[in-house]
């Protein structure tokens, strides 16, 4: 990829380390830019996103992975926008704003649903995640119902990831984090309990 001059295209997204754009070319991939001398997330990205790809894992509730690359003094990861709906140019929701509508009995039902469903993704595929939060998830309506994708903070942080090896490890720690992400649900909107 030749250099870009990102600052013209959609900010969709902005975090601590990077920056992520919609591809003018390709409105379906977005892509997350960082300086080089901080990109130790966007690596720590690349190399579990590679794991995922070697261990034939499905994209059903993570974007798909295009590649990665670099030009001068920043490194891009490539993935897969998730949109508001299959059918939509809009960005996917974040939980986060999800979660401060004023939801009926039967969208809360619709949430539980699709949380059980990212979290028996979650365990079945052994899927690393080290930072589960609302804001790091998105809301997508598909003909099928509610499918929340996790957008950022795969991998995980540890010198020896064993997590990333051992399904024992993964599901402590997947237990531990989702406890922790049905709290912070809660305290979003206190009308979805668990």
């Amino acid at each position: 990829m030749a250099d870009i001059d990102f600052s013209t295209w959609r900010l969709i997204g902005e975090g601590s380390e990077r920056k992520c754009y919609q591809d003018p070319e390709n409105p379906l991939h977005l892509i997350k830019i960082s300086p080089k001398d901080s990109a130790k997330q966007s690596l720590r990205e690349i190399e579990y996103y590679q794991h995922l790809i070697d261990n034939k894992v499905p994209f059903d509730h993570i974007p798909r992975f295009y590649g990665k690359f670099e030009q001068d003094g920043c490194i891009g990861v490539e993935q897969e926008l998730i949109l508001a709906a299959p059918d939509s140019h809009e960005p996917a929701q974040r939980l986060r704003e999800y979660l401060d509508q004023s939801l009926s009995e039967a969208e809360i039902a619709e949430l539980h649903i699709a949380l059980d469903k990212l979290k028996n993704y979650l365990m079945a595929w052994n899927i690393v995640v080290n930072d589960l939060q609302i804001s790091n998830i998105v809301v997508q309506k598909t003909n099928e119902g509610m499918r929340l994708v996790i957008i950022d903070g795969l991998g995980g942080t540890e010198l020896i990831p064993l997590s990333h090896w051992f399904k024992s490890v993964c599901r402590q720690k997947t237990t531990r984090h989702w406890a922790k992400l049905c709290r912070k649900i809660t305290r979003r909107n206190p009308n979805v309990t668990f």
